[in-house]
């Protein structure tokens, strides 16, 4: 049995794009890279910049504008200010040309990113393994923990193509997905591209929440993450399509009757039916690939590259604002009478500067200030400085 495994998607969102190293160190990977771009809408009608290489589709870009000096309440927690998603797809398409290009410009991107301390998350990546010489009939892609289980197997696939079948429902919500496909059809339905016959290929999509990411801190937990996401599957070759629907009608059952350690139960079952089981664990490859695609110390480089917004606050937001520091305080704001009658105690004391310390019997502060109730200080025919 001859086996493959690779990454066909590769999604990389890179925070804060516009600050100004960011920026100059992105468009340089453009220019190195010769990438050439258009804008587009896709079938939702949401714009993108397709990406190319000598007229190769490479990936597609996804902006979302600079907020620096917009929004003057922005909320600083997250410290983000604008993103751009790059989402390189078809890396192994068994087009040589077109994947090499590809997976030049991703692992180049993803250096100068490591490189450059720029803060950047891996939103998503399809890691697929296709099997040679073998036959979409004969081979079964079962999820071993019940959630996977939505619709069933035997019945034929809702999507484009009748030799494709996904084993969940489509959700908007993040989550990790797969679906079964003959590679050799959609490559020439799609692309027009003709490769060898008989790719069968299992597809992993797995989609990391951000409550999932604030569990990591390293690489090597990135990939344990993923390798655990890939343990919820099971793939099946088997030597029939009767061997499969059996495994099917079996596995359909067990999810009905709430059996437990499917995984257990159907590798056992597969090795007594002479089937063969389709290894998920990562290659070495894909772990490269996936230990570039993690940012270690991402909140340590987000906020490095945060800039504080120039905003332009009217006479009136300037007293608010001044009026609601002062209330934090429990101070009333200093009026210029009272700025007049500290700067003359000032001089009639020798305070040289603002900054120099004085004795505590002389020291004049808001607190001071806060016991002259309503100013009466400055009204009092007593309280004169000479």
């Amino acid at each position: 049995m001859n086996t493959t495994q690779s990454i066909d998607t590769l999604s990389i969102t890179i925070y804060n794009p516009y600050y100004e190293l960011n920026d100059i160190i992105i468009n340089q990977w453009y220019s190195d890279n010769l990438i050439t771009q258009y804008t587009t809408k896709n079938k939702e009608g949401h714009s993108y910049n397709q990406l190319k290489i000598n007229g190769i589709d490479i990936a597609r870009a996804y902006n979302k504008p600079n907020v620096i000096g917009y929004n003057q309440y922005q909320n600083k927690s997250n410290y983000v200010q604008g993103t751009l998603t790059i989402n390189f797809a078809g890396l192994k398409s068994y087009n040589d040309n077109s994947d090499n290009l590809r997976l030049k410009a991703l692992t180049n991107l993803l250096i100068i990113l490591n490189d450059n301390n720029i803060a950047f998350k891996s939103k998503r990546e399809d890691i697929a393994t296709d099997i040679h010489q073998s036959h979409y009939d004969n081979v079964v892609a079962l999820r071993t923990n019940k959630q996977g289980y939505k619709h069933s197997l035997l019945k034929p696939s809702k999507s484009e193509y009748s030799t494709t079948f996904y084993l969940e429902q489509y959700s908007l919500t993040p989550s990790v997905k797969a679906l079964l496909y003959d590679k050799t059809i959609k490559e020439y339905n799609k692309h027009k591209n003709i490769i060898e016959s008989g790719i069968v290929r299992m597809e992993i999509s797995i989609r990391t929440t951000q409550k999932q990411y604030s569990k990591i801190s390293t690489k090597e937990q990135y990939i344990k993450h993923v390798q655990n996401k890939m343990n919820k599957y099971l793939f099946i070759e088997c030597p029939s399509k009767n061997v499969a629907d059996e495994l099917k009608s079996a596995y359909e059952l067990a999810i009905d009757n709430g059996t437990k350690n499917l995984s257990a139960l159907f590798t056992d079952k597969a090795n007594q039916l002479n089937a063969k089981i389709i290894s998920t664990t990562l290659t070495e490859q894909t772990k490269e690939l996936l230990s570039l695609s993690y940012c270690e110390n991402f909140n340590d480089k987000l906020k490095a590259t945060y800039t504080e917004p120039e905003i332009n606050l009217s006479s009136a937001n300037k007293k608010r604002k001044e009026r609601k520091q002062a209330s934090a305080q429990n101070l009333k704001p200093i009026s210029k009478q009272q700025r007049l009658f500290i700067r003359a105690l000032k001089k009639r004391w020798g305070a040289k500067s603002a900054t120099e310390p004085t004795s505590s019997k002389t020291k004049v502060t808001l607190a001071l200030l806060k016991s002259f109730k309503n100013g009466s200080i400055f009204q009092h025919q007593s309280n004169t400085l000479f």
